[in-house]
């Protein structure tokens, strides 16, 4: 069974409640009048207060036992909660809102607001009634402020809770100001809670009791910031970044919590003790306490353009961060991966223990490739490691889905209606905000033990977790959602859209019928679609996919796997390791990623394509290949093929056949051998031989060589400064744009060199060779647009190297002197070579000039 999908705009009153209005802002505001409820803080930027626009507002709105009614904030009471407002035009108080936790250590949670000059606002919480706060009367007694002595844009700050860094009882906070001008570094403090009374605190005469600020490098990044106790020692550790651009790679750096921190705190003279230096990570939030063990961890986000996939890796807290460490040697066993493919714009944070199962769980936001809508997804915390959630093919083991809005804002909202699972608050794109109640989701219908087991199904939707034990599962009818758990598992999902996951063990999987995912988990597994448009995964081992009937989709993934289409149209990825895929019947797709990778079509199978990131050699009965990521050579068959390189110098090969290439965007090497082609160059300068046949060759952009061969060709330079030759046969070549060098070699050629100054080259023995027609020759001394002949003096042996001499240059239809040795009839354009001028030898015409055009001595080049 898939995972649940809940509709924000068809909730009921048990799944949650709306609060209508226009929301810019939204966080969990912790427990601030003491009721045992979670609170939520609102923010309203453009509220418009005392007929003053923008002055702005926060709403705080209590939490409550039971379901709460749906909210509007016109209508707004002191029942609902209070009110924080501005007084000064375009305050636009409420840009920024969050919980600052406990402090001032009096055991009710306190909030905190921005405003536009950069004033950042605290708000007491407290259990005697707040009603309305006008931060204009601020006082000891209600709160305090904290400014930056600098007028910055509250769109680029950024400011969360921190626990208590410094051990003292009192929550604090970590401030992110972004650079004052261009060149600068970000600023970061760690702002300590503190009892009453204070009133104001200045982060340029900040002292040792008040905070400290973490300083380093000049491009110290405002974005990512994190805190929370990643190494398990009771005090909230701080993570900054910097660099992470193409000339200065990524590093973070992790302050410890301290009781005795000093300020400023220099990260790049961190010392053990201190904290740690990661490099190559980047992009990271806190992700709360995803597998359990009382320890924070982190999320840290990545698009691989090449994948055109989001991955997500949460690394758990401990003693990974008690020293230092290179991300990139991370084991990917030790961590939970998040993978949505075609997916852009992801963001990823804790969303609490929204299942109640004592896991934190991630909030997964992201806007897929075409799609104009953001989409949600819950992804449940777990003990697991090395677990890989596949957003594709998302069930309800792993989480559940929100849709129905145009704009999606989500944050962890805490317990607001006491029921022990947290609860999610988005903002649409409407500016109403959507409290959505958290809930046991999808518990297990059916369970397991730790031994062997025999589970059946129902005909409805069933949940089936096998647990330890070699176990024999059968889903029946129903959309079922099956995890064999550890031991070699048989599981049979039966009718229905069924999702169906191994685990530990080599197990034995069958889709039955209908739509079904399954997937192998750990260890050699086998794994059959049978009927329905199923996605076969193996994971980790080398497994064994057959799709069967249907348009089916396999993953191998890791290992050496042995994958089987079957009978429609397939999609076919071993992953790493030597694979061997047979695509059977149908318009078959196939992801080569390894030169040990093996492809089997069968013959009248349908028209099939390969993806390869390696170089690759198409296999019998396959007609296109498609290069991408690291892939440089690829060669076709004996079939028409289409072959597509990359942005990399490809060396391609279409083998015999009619086929079409394309070059892309590198300095690529193109050989179409026997058939009649079409090949294209690309972006670069590249050199192109059509072989065989009767082909039509296009250079693009580049300085390219392009090479007809033998057969009637079709040779177009494109943008550059390129090199035609059209070799045997009757062939059609266009320099194009540029200054091109045409040489139509043996056969009657028509030559066109295009608006810049070319050159017609004619080096072949004229016994061997026909009669060429320039169609566009322009006579002249301009660099940019004259063109020239050039004769070779090995063919034109009774000329001299250089210019042609005036005396050897003749018009008319024939030699009128022993000097003549090039003549050109001004009437038809007719131009001769006679090597004994009125001599006994005859003239031979090599060449016409079209339209007769004019042609004088000095525009032939003897060579």
């Amino acid at each position: 069974m898939a995972a649940e999908t809940i509709g924000l705009t068809t909730m009921g009153e048990d799944d949650g409640f709306v609060v209508t209005g226009d929301a810019g802002d939204i966080s969990a505001a912790g427990d601030v009048n003491g009721d045992g409820f979670d609170d939520l803080i609102i923010g309203v930027p453009r509220y418009n207060g005392n007929s003053r626009p923008n002055t702005g507002a926060a709403y705080v709105v209590y939490g409550s036992a039971g379901s709460a009614a749906d909210i509007d904030l016109e209508d707004f009471s002191a029942d609902n909660g209070f009110v924080i407002r501005g007084w000064k035009t375009e305050q636009r108080i409420g840009e920024l809102v969050r919980s600052a936790g406990d402090v001032d250590g009096d055991g009710f949670d306190d909030v905190e607001v921005v405003d536009s000059s950069g004033t950042l606002y605290y708000v007491y919480g407290r259990d005697d009634g707040i009603g309305r706060v006008n931060l204009e009367n601020l006082n000891a007694d209600n709160g305090y402020k904290v400014t930056t002595g600098e007028d910055l844009d509250p769109y680029y700050w950024g400011f969360q809770p921190a626990g208590d860094v410094n051990g003292d009882g009192h929550d604090d906070t970590i401030l992110i100001l972004p650079p004052a001008s261009t060149g600068e570094s970000a600023r970061v403090f760690a702002l300590y809670g503190t009892d009453r009374p204070v009133y104001s605190v200045n982060l340029d005469n900040l002292g040792a009791a008040q905070g400290f600020e973490i300083t380093g490098p000049r491009h110290l990044d405002f974005y990512y910031v994190a805190a929370g106790d990643f190494n398990g020692d009771g005090l909230t550790d701080v993570i900054t970044q910097t660099g992470g651009t193409a000339t200065e790679p990524a590093v973070s750096y992790v302050v410890f919590g301290s009781t005795t921190q000093a300020s400023p705190v220099n990260v790049t003279t961190l010392s053990p003790g201190e904290g740690i230096t990661i490099p190559g990570l980047r992009n990271f939030s806190t992700a709360g306490d995803v597998d359990g063990d009382g320890i924070d961890d982190l999320v840290v986000t990545a698009y691989d353009a090449t994948e055109r996939t989001m991955t997500s890796v949460v690394l758990f807290g401990g003693p990974r961060f008690e020293t230092d460490f290179d991300y990139g040697d991370v084991d990917e066993s030790d961590t939970l991966r998040i993978n949505w493919s075609n997916t852009r714009l992801i963001a990823v944070t804790s969303a609490g223990d929204v299942n109640g199962d004592g896991f934190d769980d991630l909030l997964v936001k992201g806007k897929p490739d075409g799609s104009v809508p953001f989409e949600l997804h819950v992804v449940f915390g777990s003990a697991e490691r090395g677990r890989v959630v596949e957003i594709d093919r998302f069930s309800a083991f792993e989480g559940f889905t929100i849709v129905n809005s145009s704009g999606l804002t989500p944050t962890a909202a805490g317990d607001l209606n006491g029921d022990g699972y947290d609860d999610i608050a988005i903002v649409d794109g409407y500016g109403s905000t959507h409290v959505v109640y958290g809930s046991a989701y999808d518990a297990v219908t059916l369970e397991g033990t730790s031994g062997v087991d025999t589970l059946d199904g129902t005909a409805e939707a069933d949940v089936i977790a096998g647990l330890d034990g070699s176990d024999v599962i059968r889903g029946l009818k129903g959309d079922d959602d099956i995890d064999g758990g550890f031991g070699q598992d048989r599981i049979r999902a039966g009718a229905g859209n069924d999702i169906v996951f191994g685990g530990g063990g080599a197990d034995v999987l069958y889709g039955g019928t209908d739509n079904d995912a399954l997937d192998g988990g750990k260890a050699n597994d086998r794994i059959y679609g049978e009927d329905g448009d199923d996605v076969l995964y193996g994971r980790e081992g080398s497994d064994t996919l057959e799709g069967a009937q249907g348009a089916d989709i396999l993953y191998g993934h890791v290992g050496n796997d042995t994958l089987s289409g079957g009978g429609n149209i397939d999609i076919l990825d071993g992953g790493t390791g030597d694979d061997v895929m047979i695509g059977g019947v149908g318009d078959d797709i196939y992801y080569v990623d390894a030169a040990g990778d093996t492809v089997v079509e069968a013959a009248g199978g349908g028209t099939d394509t390969i993806h390869a990131s390696a170089d690759h050699t198409l296999a019998a009965e396959v007609e296109i290949l498609i290069l991408s990521g690291d892939a440089v050579a690829g060669t076709g068959n004996s079939l028409g093929n289409k072959i597509f390189g990359t942005d990399q110098n490809n060396t391609l090969d279409g083998a015999d056949g009619n086929d079409v290439i394309e070059g892309g965007s590198g300095l690529d090497t193109i050989f179409g051998r026997a058939g009649n082609d079409q090949i294209s160059g690309g972006k670069m300068a590249d050199t192109i031989d059509g072989g065989d046949g009767v082909d039509v060759l296009v250079g693009d952009g580049g300085d390219d060589v392009i090479f007809g061969g033998d057969g009637n060709d079709d040779l177009n330079g494109g943008s550059e400064n390129d090199r035609l030759e059209g070799g045997a046969g009757d062939d059609v070549l266009l320099g194009a744009k540029g200054y091109d060098v045409l040489r139509g070699g043996r056969g009657d050629d028509l030559l066109t060199g295009g608006t810049l100054r070319d050159e017609f080259l004619f080096d072949i023995s004229l016994a061997n060779t026909g009669v060429d027609i320039i169609t566009d020759f322009t006579s002249g001394t301009s660099n940019t647009t004259s063109d020239n002949i050039v004769l070779d003096d090995l063919v034109f042996t009774a000329l001299t190297p250089g210019v042609l001499a005036a005396s050897a240059f003749a018009t008319g239809s024939a030699a009128s002197d022993a000097d003549d040795r090039i003549i050109y009839n001004t009437t038809n354009g007719v131009l001769l070579y006679d090597a004994d001028g009125t001599g006994a030898g005859a003239a031979i015409h090599f060449a016409t000039l079209a339209g007769a055009a004019t042609l004088v001595a000095s525009d032939i080049l003897v060579i």
